[in-house]
């Protein structure tokens, strides 16, 4: 089978399970009672909800800008900003990987460098994954959803055992990962364990840890100011994000049960099943919400107001795109499928 009938199977997979995944959800809501609880959303919120995701972008924007520096590139803060705007168009249109191809190439085009640009993006994407993940684990130690389902004290000591456990465990790794002395041999660890890994699978993994061992001699400091900025953006305006949704459809849950959620669907939306994450929040908010006795209008219309982010980015990707198109600047028009990075992972 050729490249280019793989990834169209893919892509045809990843429509018919967002198609399943919504027309599952809408069928259980009704669309007669979503349009009802449609129409009490509160605008005030909803406006908040795109500056907030403003606010993320333009965070996030700091941080590449200092992990591209670390990698002797340089782009404005601007360009950052605007290209990753149009990576969320495109991500509406092409499967994972093309559309982050998307922003390597802009990037690329930017620097002359695209190794350097490879190994910023993946340290970029590794590095607000594992945040994500251990902000998830805190959460979890903080609101116990196994407490909603039974009284037995020892079934709910369980979650927040896990949840601690994984969190040092995962934080540990990292910081040896990171070291300089140590992380060499972890890294070379892993590359033999990926040699039980299908060939595919194999190089994708061989890739990810080339291009992370170029920062294990970064500095303590360098990962300190990346992680500030991921835990300011990703997990902080994150998670105000996802209070400001739930006041717009007007939900009324605690703190600490938005910052699991956030992590939860921040994850689950690496898995590359579903178009813009379309069908996986939604399922993941309903039945969650539905512990702590929200209605599924109000959890569906929560999740349209998340997925309404995406297409206010993606309306100022598209903006980008017609101003680069018109004054000649940074821009995929040209880009071809030979030019596209080695598949790495959505970024």
């Amino acid at each position: 089978m050729t490249p280019a009938r793989t990834r169209l199977l893919k892509l045809l997979l990843r429509v018919v399970i967002t198609a399943a995944l919504l027309t599952f959800v809408f069928a259980r809501v009704g669309l007669g009672e979503f349009a009802r609880t449609f129409a009490i959303v509160r605008l005030r919120f909803l406006f908040a909800s795109w500056a907030v995701t403003v606010g993320i972008f333009w965070v996030n924007a700091w941080k590449m800008r200092l992990v591209l520096r670390q990698q002797r590139c340089h782009v404005s803060l601007s360009t950052l900003f605007a290209v990753s705007a149009l990576t969320v168009l495109y991500s509406l249109i092409l499967p994972g990987f093309l559309s982050t191809g998307v922003k390597w190439y802009v990037l690329k085009k930017e620097t002359g460098k695209g190794a350097n640009v490879l190994s910023a993006m993946v340290y970029n994407q590794v590095s607000i994954f594992v945040i994500m993940l251990c902000a998830g684990y805190l959460a979890l130690l903080i609101a116990n959803p196994v407490t909603l389902l039974t009284d037995r004290s020892g079934l709910r000591g369980v979650l927040p055992f896990l949840s601690g456990m994984f969190f040092l465990l995962t934080a540990v790794v990292c910081l040896l990962m990171i070291h300089p002395r140590t992380g060499r041999h972890i890294v070379g660890t892993l590359k033999r364990l990926t040699t039980i890994l299908p060939g595919a699978l194999r190089s994708k993994g061989d890739l990810v840890l080339d291009q992370l061992s170029t920062f294990q001699t970064a500095g303590w400091r360098f990962h300190a100011v990346s992680a500030l900025l991921t835990i300011g953006g990703h997990v902080g305006l994150g998670i105000l994000l996802y209070i400001v949704a739930a006041a717009a459809a007007d939900i009324d849950v605690p703190m600490g049960t938005l910052a699991w959620l956030c992590a939860l669907v921040y994850v689950l939306g690496r898995l590359p099943i579903s178009l813009a994450n379309l069908g996986v929040r939604e399922v993941t908010l309903i039945g969650a919400l539905q512990l702590y006795g929200v209605a599924q209008p109000s959890a569906l219309l929560m999740s349209m107001i998340l997925f309404s982010t995406v297409l206010f980015m993606a309306i100022i990707g598209a903006a980008v795109q017609l101003y680069w198109i018109g004054s000649g600047g940074p821009g995929p028009e040209s880009q071809t499928p030979d030019k596209l990075p080695p598949r790495v992972g959505p970024v």
